[in-house]
């Protein structure tokens, strides 16, 4: 292959996955310059390019990229720069959904709430969904997004009263219950939570509350960006060789809450499934093929309520708060012959 087709290929890749759609696209000098190629090289791809049709020529003579015709043509998902399996998930569905109507999506993330990945991606993209996994947000930040005069799509945080079309895949109605399934025979239900504080913890942490057979509260949130899974480990560890806590039924907050809890039970003599119950509000598609499988909800249909909001955007609706309309409850072998201890 002719060493300007191959560089016409790389620069057409890039264009096709939104390589461009954060910054301008660089001239041929630097193309050159970053490929490692001369600059007639270069400036032979961007020829081919435009001749193939690939990319346009502005009246200055740079190159322009194409204009798609959908509405929203290019979005961004803008999370917190932490790993996270809610975070891989909502990527996967946006990119899915939005790829088969036309628009392409490229992701950002940020640290703190003056970040500038916020601001850039404001600037430079048509459509945002933000997954605000961090503290609560500043009065300046919402007066950020709303006068961007982009739309925002909030994901996992009703921010409906803030003005902000949301939507909620997991709404904390439905881990009522998972409460009455580990409240069967009368045993008090336990809480706990190793996850950093956010809305989404405050609001599971809140309906337990709400729940007349609850019993303790076992709190421990890790700081943002900290590692919830050894986390939780060792506290769970530590209450059990104090001998402070005698789990019967427990309602984890988050997945990773309930794997650490099933290895320490396990270590200190415990089957999860006969000797306590374990139940977990996101089971994150894991949860059946773990050992034992962990009672969770079932996931929501992501793509659908995506699709919904982009409907709903195109209406020009009033901004709502999308939740699915029942989540089923997929039991495992964690809440699965349960007895009594004498």
């Amino acid at each position: 292959m002719a060493k300007y087709l191959e560089i016409a290929e790389i620069l057409k890749n890039r264009i096709e996955h939104g390589d461009y759609l954060n910054s301008p696209m660089p001239g041929e000098r630097k193309i050159a310059d970053e490929i490692g190629v001369s600059y007639m090289t270069a400036r032979k791809a961007i020829r081919h390019l435009i001749d193939a049709g690939v990319i346009g020529k502005a009246e200055d003579g740079k190159a322009q990229l194409p204009k798609s015709e959908a509405l929203y043509a290019n979005c961004a998902f803008l999370a917190p720069a932490f790993a996270s399996l809610q975070t891989i998930r909502w990527q996967m569905a946006l990119d899915q959904t939005l790829n088969r109507s036309g628009r392409l999506l490229r992701s950002a993330y940020f640290v703190h709430w003056d970040d500038l990945a916020i601001a850039e991606t404001l600037a430079n993209f048509d459509l945002v969904f933000l997954l605000p996994k961090l503290e609560t947000p500043p009065e300046r930040l919402l007066r950020k997004l709303a006068d961007s005069g982009k739309p925002v799509i909030v994901l996992e945080s009703d921010w409906s009263e803030r003005g902000f079309l949301s939507i909620l895949s997991s709404p904390v109605e439905a881990i009522d219950q998972l409460l009455e399934l580990l409240a069967e025979g009368g045993v008090p239900v336990d809480c706990f939570n190793s996850q950093p504080l956010d809305d989404i913890i405050e609001a599971r942490l809140a309906q337990w509350k709400k729940f007349p057979h609850r019993g303790r509260c076992f709190n421990y949130p890790i700081n943002f960006y900290g590692e919830t899974l050894p986390h939780t480990c060792r506290v769970a560890s530590g209450l059990l060789r104090e001998g402070s806590w005698e789990p019967r039924a427990v309602f984890c907050t988050t997945l990773s809450a309930a794997i650490g809890l099933n290895r320490v039970f396990t270590e200190f003599g415990l089957q999860v499934g006969r000797d306590v119950k374990l139940a977990a509000v996101n089971g994150e598609d894991w949860a059946p093929y773990l050992t034992p499988s962990i009672t969770a909800l079932a996931n929501a249909d992501l793509n659908a309520l995506v699709a919904r909001a982009l409907e709903l955007l195109r209406t020009g609706c009033a901004p709502v708060c999308l939740k699915p309309a029942r989540l089923e409850v997929l039991p495992g072998e964690s809440t699965a012959g349960f007895h009594q201890l004498s």
